[in-house]
């Protein structure tokens, strides 16, 4: 019954990405808006209770209100000027550092990593790789320069080209394509086929967040996935109780103690968050977006509803991996695994 249920919602997932997919084939200078339309809709647009960030390329307008600190937090933040050239790099430094990795790794004298070092790089790997991200996300969504009490709306949100957020979705690419998904594949540990699925559509919406580099990708790609960083520690504690021969009381403790601090992180961060900024912030803005289009929008109708679809393909599949995770705190391991290998 559990594989049945974990069969339907990847598949749902994976189709309701297609959506999107194909309607990128569609769009022509999808981060070049026209100044009328800009016009028009910052005129009419609501203005959401989000965090007013904007892109670095007009930070030089204003900055009065941001602290010294926050200037120097963005300025640090990277940017990308070649899609291709950045996913190349992230995808080449994810794969040569997993071999590297590997390869010492299975010298090391402590028998649960030596037994399968192969697994142990790869979340050695994700958990820098989570780290990065979501100091960028954090950075990037939440202490962005504030230009003007309307700087924040529908137009800047969704339209407005984000250098950072060009850099971050290109970087989540590579990785994906280079790394994780023949990793994955590779490695028995790993080799799920729902797992597999999700990080395709990973890579899929990575890529349509390249050709639209907007706010928001900070957040789904970014300030998400600090819920990860503990769910990667957990799992490679987990495994070294599974595979020693003998349990330290502290090894032990010290596992149970993450698998609660992971359960609370998700919790907070994709079971409450993640829906509140879907529900409240992004769909919202894409549906005002679609009520207020133009031809010359530079972004077709038919992507703005693709990327709809997906959130909420998103929400889901957050949603049901809390529900195992409230299976997994009331009794249970299997089903916070899952979550590690998929999250």
């Amino acid at each position: 019954q559990n594989e049945s249920k974990m069969r339907i919602l990847p598949i749902l997932q994976f189709v309701s990405f297609l959506i999107p997919y194909a309607a990128s084939l569609r769009i022509h200078n999808a981060s070049r808006v026209p100044s009328t339309l800009l016009t028009s809709l910052r005129h009419t647009e609501p203005n959401h209770q989000i965090p007013k960030t904007v892109s670095r390329s007009t930070t030089h307008l204003s900055v009065q209100d941001t602290s010294v600190l926050t200037t120097a937090l963005v300025d640090s933040l990277p940017q990308c000027n070649n899609v291709v050239t950045t996913a190349l790099i992230s995808g080449s430094v994810g794969l040569v550092s997993q071999l590297v990795l590997t390869a010492i790794l299975r010298k090391s004298s402590n028998p649960s990593v030596k037994k399968d070092p192969s697994y142990t790089a790869h979340n050695i790997i994700a958990l820098i790789l989570m780290m990065y991200v979501s100091y960028i996300g954090v950075v990037g969504y939440y202490l962005s320069p504030l230009l003007s009490t309307t700087i924040s709306t529908t137009t800047t949100r969704l339209l407005t080209h984000n250098p950072t957020s060009l850099h971050l979705a290109s970087v989540i690419l590579g990785i994906f394509i280079g790394w994780d998904i023949p990793t994955t594949l590779s490695i028995p540990k790993l080799r799920k086929w729902d797992v597999i699925i999700h990080h395709v559509c990973m890579a899929i919406v990575a890529y349509y967040g390249t050709i639209t580099p907007m706010l928001y990708v900070l957040y789904y790609f970014g300030v998400v996935e600090l819920s990860s960083i503990p769910l990667v520690i957990h799992d490679q504690l987990d495994h070294a109780c599974t595979t020693s021969e003998k349990v330290s009381p502290r090894l032990e403790k010290w596992t149970n103690g993450m698998k609660i601090v992971a359960a609370l992180s998700f919790t907070a961060v994709r079971a409450f968050h993640f829906t509140k900024v879907t529900l409240f912030n992004f769909l919202p803005d894409v549906r005002f977006a679609l009520r207020n289009w133009s031809l010359d929008a530079g972004v077709s109708r038919f992507f703005l509803q693709g990327i709809g679809v997906a959130s909420l393909g998103f929400t889901t599949l957050q949603l049901y991996w809390f529900s195992l995770i409230v299976r997994s705190v009331l009794g249970g391991e299997e089903e916070i695994k899952v979550v590690e290998d998929s999250a």
